[in-house]
């Protein structure tokens, strides 16, 4: 899904959309 394709566009976006951050 999108959240695992920010981890690698938007570090700091991913830890807000990423609850596994």
């Amino acid at each position: 899904k999108k959240m695992f394709l920010v981890k690698e566009e938007n570090s700091e976006d991913n830890q807000m959309n990423s609850p596994l951050r």
